[in-house]
């Protein structure tokens, strides 16, 4: 195994800028081609370098969204298939085969998450502010009809006092005659 401690800094397709760190890979060179390896590479011991790794990760990086990158069941696999192509263009197929990338840590720039926090933030404001103006629309419209309620209410009471009025009107009416008029 080989582990990549440094932090590999990459952008996404929205060129948001993200880093890798702590790589790992681990790989087996074929018994069959390890005497090729002994005899025709310089530094044998550094197969898998800071510079193999950083230009998969980038690579993949570069064609992953934000919202997948961090994703290491994508990422992981995508990083030890362009890993592996590399390795396969720089020592021939099956030199040098990769078993499996693992990334400790995947994460964004602190600048990028705060802008992610902020935006949550004010989308949590918003949605408190539409159940808030939800809450004033329907209690506007309570009160209208309880407005409404009490205005039919005092119309009626008038007009069953108007009509008790008239009755009384008319009574006191038909009981005056000439006779009572005149005295």
């Amino acid at each position: 195994d080989v582990t990549i401690p440094e932090q590999i800094w990459a952008e996404t397709t929205e060129r948001t800028a993200v880093y890798f760190e702590g790589v790992t890979v681990t790989y087996s060179i074929s018994g069959a081609k390890s005497a090729w390896i002994y005899a025709n590479v310089t530094n044998y011991k550094d197969l898998i370098n800071l510079g193999l790794v950083s230009s998969a990760v980038k690579s993949v990086a570069k064609q992953a969204p934000v919202v997948s990158v961090t994703d290491r069941a994508k990422t992981e696999p995508a990083v030890q298939e362009a890993l592996q192509a590399s390795i396969d263009s720089k020592f021939g197929a099956d030199v040098i085969t990769i078993h499996k990338v693992v990334i400790a840590n995947i994460d964004f720039e602190e600048d990028y998450q705060n802008a992610v926090a902020a935006k949550q933030k004010a989308q949590l404001a918003y949605e408190q502010q539409q159940i808030d103006n939800q809450k004033a629309v329907e209690k506007a419209e309570a009160d209208a009809k309880a407005k409404i309620k009490a205005a039919e209410g005092e119309a009626e009471a008038q007009r069953i006092k108007a009509e008790a009025e008239a009755d009384a009107n008319a009574k006191i009416s038909k009981s005056l005659t000439e006779e009572v008029l005149a005295n």
